[in-house]
């Protein structure tokens, strides 16, 4: 690393323990969460940085095709609202199948 490479990740080792190096250690999914769980930057070098999801980046998490929302004369702002109302469609699809499968099951039963 040079001297002007001011990134640093501290994996988790134990508890009481941590080494600075170029590899995160593993998430843990946990019922206890605490101060160990937590990648840490030695420095605080992009504290102004904010990255924000684009809107095509939206569109894809929600499960809408790509441009979905990209009418024309339509601002960023209007997309953004737009996919925060909408409903994801892989949630909406499993929520569905589930309701048709039970459906068919209480047919069959009686």
């Amino acid at each position: 690393s040079s001297g002007l490479d001011h990134h640093a990740v501290y994996s988790r080792q134990r508890v009481d323990d941590f080494r600075e190096n170029a590899v995160v250690s593993t998430q843990s999914a946990r019922q206890c969460k605490d101060a160990v769980d937590l990648v840490c930057q030695k420095e605080d070098v992009h504290a102004h940085l904010i990255r924000r999801l684009t809107p095509l980046e939206c569109e894809r998490l929600q499960g809408f095709p790509d441009g979905w929302t990209d009418i024309p004369s339509a601002s960023d702002s209007a997309r953004y609202k737009a996919l925060g109302n909408s409903v994801a469609i892989p949630c909406v699809d499993f929520v569905m199948q589930c309701l048709v499968q039970a459906v068919q099951m209480s047919e069959n039963i009686r």
